[in-house]
């Protein structure tokens, strides 16, 4: 049962859709234009009773955005409760959380903010619930960005636990002095505590033939190895990407790249809202442009022969005719049946 977000001009609002014979639209709760409670939710999460997480980029007494809370009725046909868990002040604490937010334990909200912090290029922040219910969530600021020394600005997409409850992520700048292509980084929890978050590098991106503008959310296999894309490159357009850890702990972690996309098979604008793993060791994600310019969902599959390439598959190439929409927004659901779920910004009857 996805949740999406609504991204039409005026006020934003969640709904639940059901995917029955008989599929039906229910709102949840709208956001009113000037509420300063939050405005234009996205990265909504399960947490335990039903209840849902979420990140709304604008919002709050300086509009620096929130993270909300959703709370199921009591009763059938009741409203759904809504609240403010935390609102950003634009300053130290960043502002701005357009991404998703990941559960850690004790109910623990992880996050990231696209700008303010110590320099205002952004921040991963912790939100821990209160120990009496009903008080205010408290915020910590794990990481600020700096943009200096290699390090990355503008966090986008989110996060993933890796081994060891490390914490993985990219920005969409930052990285080389003087390209700010964007970086994969990881923060490390304190060894004591109330101890420093400490963050590495994973990977600077150039700009050049290895990709740059990573914007699709990475995902993590069993093996430790991440996948993600870039939405530029060079000569065409985007690409898919996989990082493998070092054999050895400190050693340099290894960027593959999988598959290059052109103007034909996916859009330069490729894959903004993350892959997802298939059965059959193929990829599957959505690009923003495609060959008509209107999105495309693509598949790119390893290799059947040692040391062969990538191939990749267009398996939708929307249009804007005849219903089937166009401006590809997030990526993929899978769903139970097999099959996999989207949505678009435009089109439809």
């Amino acid at each position: 049962m996805p949740l999406r977000r609504d991204r039409r001009h005026g006020p934003s609002r969640l709904q639940r859709v059901q995917f029955r014979d008989d599929t039906k639209l229910e709102v949840l709760h709208r956001f009113p234009t000037e509420d300063r409670r939050g405005a234009a939710p996205s990265g909504l999460i399960a947490g335990p009773r039903g209840v849902l997480y979420g990140t709304s980029a604008g919002g709050g007494e300086t509009w620096s955005g929130t993270v909300l809370e959703m709370d199921p009725p009591h009763e059938p046909g009741a409203r759904w409760s809504y609240r403010a868990l935390y609102t950003f002040t634009g300053g130290a604490d960043g502002a701005g959380p357009d991404g998703g937010l990941i559960e850690g334990p004790g109910s623990r909200l992880y996050g990231t903010t696209t700008f303010g912090g110590a320099t205002g290029n952004g921040t991963v922040f912790l939100l821990t619930p209160p120990e009496s219910p009903g008080r205010a969530w408290n915020e910590k600021v794990l990481h600020h960005f700096t943009r200096q020394g290699g390090d990355g600005c503008a966090p986008h997409g989110t996060l993933v636990f890796g081994p060891r409850r490390r914490l993985v992520w990219h920005t969409m700048s930052g990285g080389i002095p003087g390209q700010g292509s964007g970086i994969v980084f990881q923060l490390t929890p304190p060894a004591t505590l109330r101890g420093p978050w400490t963050e590495k590098v994973l990977h600077k991106f150039t700009g050049a033939t290895d990709g740059a503008n990573p914007e699709a959310d990475l995902i993590l296999d069993n093996a430790g190895a991440l996948y993600g894309a870039t939405s530029c490159s060079t000569p065409d357009g985007g690409l898919v990407f996989k990082l493998e850890p070092p054999a050895m702990p400190g050693g340099e972690w290894k960027e593959t790249i999988l598959y290059r996309f052109t103007g034909l098979n996916g859009g330069s604008a490729c894959c903004t809202g993350g892959l997802l793993f298939g059965q059959d060791g193929a990829l599957y994600g959505t690009s923003t442009l495609g060959q008509d310019g209107r999105g495309a969902v693509f598949e790119p599959r390893p290799p059947v022969a040692p040391n062969g390439q990538w191939t990749e598959t267009l398996l939708s190439i929307f249009t804007g005719q005849s219903g089937d929409g166009w401006d590809v927004i997030g990526g993929l659901a899978a769903g139970p049946d097999g099959a996999f779920y989207g949505a678009t910004g435009g089109g439809g009857r």
